[in-house]
């Protein structure tokens, strides 16, 4: 059976660690329904339609001054930079569709 691929979208969220005066670090957290997913057949084709999306989004949020998209060197990751506060902003993955959901990041006790 062939691999198929689709692009994942992560929100970005503050976690408040209190150890050591207390300092804030990011969390991961899935965005995507089932509803709004689309399947890819390849790789490419997947990294293709991110690298579309990328510049489209760029577009829009330029006008805005809320930062913008930077796709990844391999292309399999686009994320949001220029954001005031930890936590803000999103990133979006090509990811295998037996494995979504692999990027999750959350709390990560200190100790």
């Amino acid at each position: 059976m062939k691999k198929k691929y689709t692009i994942q979208q992560y929100s970005r969220y503050p976690i408040y660690e209190p150890a050591e005066g207390g300092y804030y670090y990011e969390g991961l957290e899935p965005d995507n329904d089932e509803d709004e997913m689309f399947v890819y057949d390849t790789k490419v084709d997947a990294i293709d339609t991110l690298r579309i999306f990328v510049v489209e989004e760029n577009a829009q949020i330029a006008a805005n001054g809320e930062g913008y998209l930077v796709l990844s060197s391999d292309g399999t990751c686009a994320y949001s930079i220029n954001h005031k506060y930890v936590g803000e902003g999103e990133e979006y993955y090509v990811e295998p569709l037996n494995r979504r959901g692999q990027h999750t990041k959350g709390h990560v006790p200190y100790c």
